[in-house]
């Protein structure tokens, strides 16, 4: 009798270790979500402010009529009031998107859960992880080629990911992606299937050896194209 009475009181304690542990889960869920709502609306309030700041309007001498004129700003861009779905990873897409976001463009990035390559890529920076309130290193190559975009994490290979990416196909104006060609299409997103769901939608494929023909499949790497270009041979 003794040894099963020890053996709930261990068994409650492994719950209280556990309900002690889900209670920390959430309150680090909590402080996710507010930070994430948080940016959310920064991003949304410079994308307003960029819309309605970016005229520069000058009265003409002699009281004539005003004319107006579209001025460069950094932090609000030029006001291109467009909706960019981002599945471009490593540099060359993620810098076509990150041009667009300087423009005003509102960007939103879709990872993997395991995240861009170029996450992993130096130099680093010393920085606070939001999540954990802990020091950790952050890639200034990525932060850099991804500024200005809002980030999500969708998985493309569960259904869940899949009708999350339909609903923002259907309310964007552009989709670009730079996965090897026929990802897409094995994921169901080729341009026919995009279409249907949003036939005024701009759909940009990046890769290196375009999408048909015998060289096609290949991947797109900077190396590679200074190795096929004879770039190589110049540089050493």
């Amino acid at each position: 009798r003794k040894e099963s009475e020890r053996e709930k009181g261990e068994e409650v304690e492994r719950w209280r270790r556990e309900l002690e542990d889900v209670r920390k889960e959430q309150e680090r869920l909590r402080k996710r979500e507010e930070e994430l709502e948080r940016k959310i609306k920064d991003v949304e309030q410079n994308s307003r402010s960029s819309n309605n700041g970016n005229n520069n309007k000058e009265e003409e001498e002699g009281g004539e009529k005003k004319s107006t004129i579209k001025v460069w700003n950094r932090e609000k861009g030029c006001g291109l009031n467009i909706k960019v779905i981002d599945l471009t990873r490593v540099l060359a897409g993620p810098f076509c998107t990150a041009i667009l976001a300087d423009m005003g463009a509102e960007v939103i990035k879709l990872e993997a859960p395991i995240g861009d390559d170029s996450r992993k890529f130096p130099p680093f920076v010393k920085t606070i992880n939001p999540e954990t309130s802990q020091p950790t290193s952050e890639s200034m190559y990525y932060t850099n080629i991804n500024r200005g975009k809002k980030s999500i994490v969708v998985d493309l290979e569960t259904d869940v990911g899949k009708q999350i990416l339909r609903e923002l196909i259907k309310t964007s104006d552009v989709i670009i992606e730079n996965f090897a060609p026929g990802v897409m299409k094995k994921f169901g997103f080729s341009y026919p299937e995009v279409e249907k769901l949003n036939p005024k939608i701009i759909y940009a494929s990046i890769s290196g050896f375009g999408q048909t023909g015998p060289q096609s499949h290949k991947p797109g790497y900077d190396i590679i194209s200074q190795a096929a270009s004879g770039l190589m041979s110049i540089t050493g």
